[in-house]
C-alpha cells in the first residue's frame, strides 16, 4: 500500500507539471512573450555579421525555464527597404535608417527596434 501511495503522488506531480516545464506544457505559464533584444544597432556598411542582429522570442517572467526560443514565423520590418529579416529572426541592415525600425513578430504583439547606422 505504501508503494501505491508514493506512485500516486509521483503520478499527480507529473500530471500537474513543474515550474521548469517548457512553454506550452502544463506547468509553464509565461508572463509575457517578447522579442530579445528589444533594441539594437548595426552598421549597414560593415560586412556580415557587423551589419546584422539576431533576434529571438523570449519569455519574460512567469514560471518558464526557457530563456529564449527561435522566432516562429518571420519578423516583419517597418522599413523592409533598409532592414530585411529572414525566417530565423536574423535582421540585416542594407541601408542607413533615420531612426529605429520596428520589428514585429507574427505570434505576439511585442516589438523590437533596430537602428542601422
Amino acid at each position: 500500500m505504501k508503494v501505491l501511495g508514493i506512485a500516486a503522488i509521483v503520478l499527480a506531480l507529473a500530471l500537474t507539471g513543474c515550474g521548469n516545464a517548457p512553454a506550452g506544457s502544463s506547468g509553464c505559464i509565461p508572463a509575457v512573450l517578447l522579442i530579445n533584444p528589444t533594441t539594437a544597432t548595426a552598421d549597414h556598411l560593415a560586412a556580415a555579421p557587423g551589419n546584422q542582429q539576431q533576434f529571438y522570442e523570449a519569455y519574460g517572467g512567469g514560471t518558464c525555464a526557457i530563456p529564449q526560443i527561435a522566432v516562429e514565423g518571420p519578423l516583419t520590418s517597418s522599413d523592409p527597404i533598409h532592414v530585411t529579416v529572414d525566417d530565423t529572426g536574423l535582421a540585416t541592415c542594407v541601408g542607413a535608417t533615420s531612426g529605429a525600425v520596428t520589428l514585429s513578430s507574427a505570434r505576439t504583439t511585442a516589438t523590437a527596434q533596430l537602428t542601422c547606422k
